[in-house]
């Protein structure tokens, strides 16, 4: 029952329609905007609920930056139709974004951290994949779950020079779970059913919030790997593949072609040499020896 209830909160969502509202204009719908805004750092304290009011304008206006659309600040179907496509949980890099005139520039398309904030030094990461019932996905055994994070693993190792190895008994660096809503790690991180905020993982070192190296996927999803396409909605190897490279300490890209870009863009189980995301992550780590 659980299950069908999120899912349904999940459709509500999808399904929101807002008009592209004049500024100061009141929507009880805008109040669900706001709350992605916000937990994505878009949208801080200080604005007022379900009035597209100054702060809620700017948010807009910086999430349409980051995401090459046209500045309005409000919400416009194009705007509205990137909201609601599903996406990682984690949120863009903003703190780049500088308003020149009466628009937001981003300087230089973000995708690594800071010093610190990723993995430097480590050439072997070890790795751990939870196995109990109620951390795994429903629909995919263990041993499925296990080949797909293995061989999106693999996928980042054909590029960079780290290894990664299951940590048996040894302390683990990286791990990855299944849970649903709030799982302990706060309220900006809780998943919300179907659709939506479909995983997130957590960048190395202080930059992980307390959760360095934890890679979690939403539960509620229906996941799947390409051998049964009409059974899920999402490929399990594909997001891996993202979440990774949080994990070693990627930011979200402007580049919609890239693996580290933030919305759903469809199945992706290779690394183009092309993507900014794979230069980045070889500046940090050296390229693959092997």
């Amino acid at each position: 029952m659980r299950k069908n209830r999120s899912r349904n909160r999940a459709q509500r969502w999808h399904r929101l329609e807002i008009p592209e509202l004049l500024p100061g204009a009141e929507h009880k719908e805008l109040a669900k905007v706001q709350g992605f805004l916000q937990k994505l750092t878009y949208l801080k304290e200080g604005y007022t609920p379900s009035r597209l009011d100054d702060p809620t304008s700017t948010a807009l206006k910086k999430y349409q930056c980051f995401h090459r659309l046209s500045q309005t600040g409000t919400t416009d179907p194009n705007t509205m139709d990137k909201i609601k496509t599903s996406r990682c949980g984690m949120p863009d890099p903003t703190e780049d974004l500088r308003l020149i005139g009466a628009e937001f520039a981003l300087s230089d398309a973000p995708t690594g951290l800071s010093s610190g904030c990723d993995n430097t030094g480590q050439r072997e990461l070890t790795f751990t994949i939870a196995s109990e019932p109620q951390e795994l996905p429903v629909e995919l055994s263990f041993e499925k779950v296990e080949e797909a994070i293995g061989s999106a693993l693999s996928t980042w190792a054909s590029v960079i020079n780290i290894a990664f190895q299951p940590a048996g008994n040894a302390p683990a660096i990286l791990s990855f779970r299944w849970a649903t809503g709030l799982h302990g790690d706060g309220i900006k991180f809780q998943f919300d059913g179907v659709g939506g905020l479909i995983a997130h993982a957590f960048y190395p070192g202080t930059c992980g919030e307390g959760f360095p190296g934890q890679c979690h996927f939403d539960r509620d999803e229906r996941w799947g790997l390409l051998d049964n396409p009409a059974l899920r909605t999402f490929d399990l190897e594909t997001v891996a593949l993202h979440e990774i490279g949080h994990l070693l300490g990627l930011t979200h890209s402007t580049d919609s072609t890239s693996v580290m870009a933030d919305v759903h863009n469809g199945e992706r189980r290779k690394l183009l040499p092309s993507d900014p995301a794979v230069a980045a992550a070889v500046a940090i780590y050296g390229a693959s020896q092997s």
